[in-house]
């Protein structure tokens, strides 16, 4: 019983040593209704027109980044106004998360 005690936890040792954490290498935020609470690193094209999109910023420095985004219609779908936003609960997690990166209304 010892000796699989001691191989088991020698493979768990192994599986955790062998893989690094995941390091975040930059955050990048639209807000395609941007309002008083949009950071200024934030882009701001609007995600409801049709090829509108361009280069992300990094949220922390401002610096343009290699990733972008743009709207793409399928077929004869339209962007449409995402009629379900509301604004968020206080102190939420959505709250928490994009207070200071962007207008949620």
């Amino acid at each position: 019983m010892k000796s699989s005690t001691l191989k088991l936890g020698a493979l768990l040792a192994l599986t955790t040593v062998s893989y690094g954490q995941p390091t975040i290498l930059w955050e990048a935020f639209n807000d395609y209704r941007p309002g008083d609470q949009t950071s200024p690193n934030a882009t701001t094209y609007d995600l409801r027109v049709t090829d509108e999109g361009g280069v992300l910023k990094n949220i922390q420095t401002g610096e343009d980044l290699e990733a972008s985004v743009i709207v793409v219609a399928e077929g004869d779908a339209e962007p449409d106004n995402f009629g379900a936003n509301s604004p968020v609960n206080p102190g939420s997690p959505a709250d928490l998360l994009f207070r200071r990166l962007c207008t949620i209304t």
